[in-house]
């Protein structure tokens, strides 16, 4: 079958769509944010494709896979098996790296296990070259590269205060001191056995009595745990049992186990990482960093940006194994200069990735294994791209497409979709007003609409300030103005150094944080800042649109402000389902109860108790204005707007949020489900909000992430009367609708900062646009599988091709 048939796609908001697509296209999908996009590519089309080809595989197999349940779909024809790229998809791990992610370490260790002279004389195989491997990795560091060394700098929030005023920062509210392992009682007791107590100031204890606190003491034996038993007899459903007893261990080695076994980012605030002392953060052990290939060490290759790779294989010589292994790293090579990755090193953790470049390594790595017969589902593939590196994504694309794969690609960038086969629109609007086909044809002209023009003029500056010599990472003493009372973006390449320049250097050096190296910030006294950036908002269903933005936090006032709370004496937290007061304790406050079902994902249910609520029966007796705080809670942004019409600090927060595009987004809705482009807008809501009247500098990395034309405009709208209201944004940018907008645009390059012309950017705009127009030779069907030098068992080197979309027999004599 050709034709791939969708009815009845329900799940989110899709409204039972049919659609009717040919397979072996470069099909783009768009739509408005919250329209049903995301819900009929991955919910629908990849779960029920990877559901089809998992349920193909045995049992046994089928465990291994995880569960996966069926897409809201009454039936789906010509599917094939499915994978996805997307933000969701890139794993990070301190243990990967750009070379493990793209498979050039696997050849590099291959090389280096069959070509490498050892100078201690070990006989040297693939593991030797493996920081992932006992018999590769440092014996120091395990293969990190790094020691991390706890420090007591780093601990401390203020020498002023005593312990239990918060001198240390690890200090909770009610002054228990976190990784003590001890009350605040009991701490009391371990300090005034050596001759102070915990409200003595800091700054005033003793470098022995110090130590007490952070490195423990054996003069005395004390009961460990947080609680104390008069606190842990009052827990519901839990026996309390005597705590265990034993000498105080210290601050610091308790952090430094635990740092051993997760190196978190909530702990490593305390420990500076420094190269490990043994391998000097190159990761392998002595005969893995030593052995050399004519003088190169694979450490020295691993160290060296991609693009600069290829000119030191030429040094590896031409010997048997080197001819056989390096025209393939070649290949791997030219494919991550095509996706702007040319400027990483392979030794590079994934977890200093960007999400657009961890997505296009994705792609790197997909294009390594040459598969066909898929449909292959991208996210964004755009994101975090410069419009420089859109003809290398599109090559790549078109590779993809023309080896018989079906791709789906959910992208907003108009020149991205020109350049696809097909587009399908999802809408018209958001949340229930969207989730339709609103059309479905060939790409002809400009399927997203016209480019947005540019403003007719620049504002005019009310002051600047101004950055010198930033050298942060790949900077070259880069400068940067800032006219102030400006829309300014900055732009440039993937790598260039937009992200060192505006939040490793500029921002925390405005805020007086550890910041970038740099000779000087002029025009900065009293500057007030303020940042957005690409992280997400929340990790659990705890979190929510409301909670994050503080709305929340207003509503449980307003419902404990009415008579009904008062004679019940019902406080803010009652109505709260992330409180004990408040949530209903059968579920927790989650709404639903999860029941696990055998190789299927957990089932959900409404909770019995309060019907998914999440709140106690007490809470939900109250009313405001008629309504529940869970009947709130279901309201969509646009709904609360105009239910509190007549409440200003409320009003104002939703009308911020609607005002972004989110008002199809219920308050109660869990963060964690929430799009890349829907999380950050709910940051700025919140921002623009709080921005209040005081002058303000407002960074923000790429805020048009996620964005459909329509949105930018939206989000432009916007940031004008965040800057009519007497501030400043300052955004990196990749989306040249914003670029039309701006007032001021700094282009970096190379590590250096320019101001460039808007005017360019415009000039830019159209010219990217004709070239997308340009008429180019359809995609011819790929017709055969061709199988070249098959030599498994007894066949000798077998080629043959056979017919994409045919019944093929195979025959011959047994065996």
């Amino acid at each position: 079958m050709s034709e791939l048939r969708i009815r009845g796609a329900r799940e989110h908001n899709l409204q039972g769509v049919d659609l009717d697509l040919e397979r072996g296209q470069w099909v783009a999908v768009t739509g408005v944010s919250g329209s049903g996009k995301t819900s009929l590519v991955f919910e629908t089309l990849v779960r029920e494709g990877q559901r089809r080809y998992l349920g193909a595989l045995s049992a046994r197999a089928r465990q291994f896979f995880g569960k996966l349940g069926r897409a809201e779909v009454d039936q789906v024809d010509g599917l094939p098996p499915a994978i996805a790229m997307g933000a969701a998809d890139a794993r990070a791990s301190v243990r990967s790296t750009v070379g493990t992610l793209t498979g050039t370490l696997d050849l590099l260790r291959l090389l280096y296990a069959r070509a490498a002279t050892d100078p201690g004389g070990v006989e040297l195989t693939r593991s030797h070259f493996s920081f992932n491997h006992p018999e590769g990795a440092c014996p120091r560091c395990g293969g990190s590269g790094v020691e991390d060394e706890v420090s007591e700098d780093l601990l401390i929030e203020d020498a002023t205060r005593s312990i239990r005023d918060g001198a240390l920062k690890p200090t909770l509210k009610n002054g228990y001191t976190v990784y003590s392992q001890v009350t605040l009682e009991v701490m009391d007791t371990i300090c005034r056995a050596h001759g102070f107590d915990v409200h003595t100031p800091w700054q005033e204890l003793t470098r022995e009595q110090r130590d007490v606190i952070l490195r423990g003491t054996r003069a005395l034996k004390v009961p460990f745990g947080k609680h104390s038993i008069e606190s842990r007899m009052k827990w519901e459903g839990i026996t309390a049992r005597p705590r265990e007893e034993g000498y105080y261990r210290g601050i610091i080695p308790v952090i430094e186990e635990t740092l051993k076994r997760n190196r978190n980012p909530n702990i490593l605030r305390f420990a500076r990482s420094v190269p490990c002392a043994e391998c000097a953060g190159e990761r392998p052990a002595r005969p893995g960093r030593e052995a050399e290939v004519r003088g190169l060490r694979l450490p020295e290759l691993l160290a060296l940006p991609a693009r600069e790779l290829g000119p030191a294989l030429d040094g590896l010589g031409t010997d048997e194994v080197v001819t056989a292994i390096v025209p393939e790293l070649r290949r791997r090579l030219e494919r991550m200069e095509l996706l702007e990755l040319g400027h990483l090193a392979l030794g590079r953790e994934s977890t200093t990735l960007s999400t657009g470049e961890a997505q296009r390594i994705q792609l790197a790595s997909q294009l390594a294994a040459p598969l066909g017969g898929l449909l292959v589902a991208l996210d964004e593939p755009t994101l975090g791209l410069h419009p420089s590196g859109q003809p290398g994504m599109a090559a790549v694309l078109e590779e993809l497409r023309d080896r018989g794969n079906t791709l789906v690609v959910v992208e907003h960038d108009p020149d991205m979709v020109r350049r696809a086969d097909h587009v399908v629109e999802v809408g018209p609007g958001a949340g229930p007003a969207g989730g339709r086909i609103v059309r479905s044809e060939p790409v002809a002209g400009h399927p997203l609409g016209e480019p947005l023009a540019r403003a007719d003029s620049a504002r005019t500056p009310t002051g600047e300030l101004r950055l010198v010599g930033a050298t942060l990472h790949n900077l070259r003493g880069a400068d940067l103005t800032v006219h102030l009372g400006t829309l300014q973006v900055v732009t440039g390449p993937s790598g260039a150094g937009k992200s060192s320049l505006v939040f490793g250097t500029l921002l925390p050096a405005l805020l007086g944080e550890p910041a970038g190296p740099f000779e000087s910030l002029e025009g900065a006294d009293g500057q007030r800042v303020r940042a957005v950036d690409a992280r997400p908002i929340g990790r659990t269903p705890r979190s929510t649109p409301a909670t994050w933005s503080g709305l929340m936090d207003l509503v449980r006032r307003r419902f404990a402000a009415t008579d009904e709370a008062g004679a019940a004496g019902l406080g803010a937290s009652h109505f709260s389902f992330n409180s004990k007061e408040g949530r209903c304790p059968a579920c927790e406050g989650l709404g639903v109860q999860r029941v696990g079902l055998h190789l299927l994902e957990d089932l959900e249910l409404p909770c019995d108790a309060c019907g998914g609520a999440r709140c106690r029966p007490e809470s939900l007796a109250v009313r405001l204005r008629g309504r529940t705080v869970a009947d709130v809670l279901a309201l969509t942004v646009s709904e609360a707007r105009e239910f509190f019409a007549e409440d200003a600090p409320l009003h104002e927060l939703c009308a911020a949020m609607d005002d972004l595009g989110l008002g199809h987004v219920p308050l109660g809705f869990p963060s964690n489900r929430l799009s890349r482009g829907e999380a950050q807008r709910v940051k700025l809501a919140t921002l623009l909000h709080e921005a209040g009247g005081t002058p303000t500098l407002v960074a923000l990395d790429e805020p048009d992430r996620g964005l459909h034309p329509a949105d930018v405009e939206r989000l432009v709208a916007s940031l004008g009367r965040l800057i009519d209201a007497g501030h400043t944004v300052l955004a990196i940018s990749h989306h040249r609708g914003l670029w039309a907008a701006a007032d001021r645009r700094v282009d970096v390059v190379d590590g250096t900062a320019r101001e460039v012309a808007v005017d360019a950017g415009q000039r830019e705009l159209e010219e990217a646009s004709a070239r997308a127009l340009a008429p180019r030779a359809p995609a011819d069907p790929p017709g055969t599988i061709g199988l070249r030098g098959v030599r498994t068992h007894n066949l000798r080197s077998v080629d043959v091709d056979v017919p994409r979309g045919a019944i093929t027999a195979v025959c011959g004599v047994s065996g």
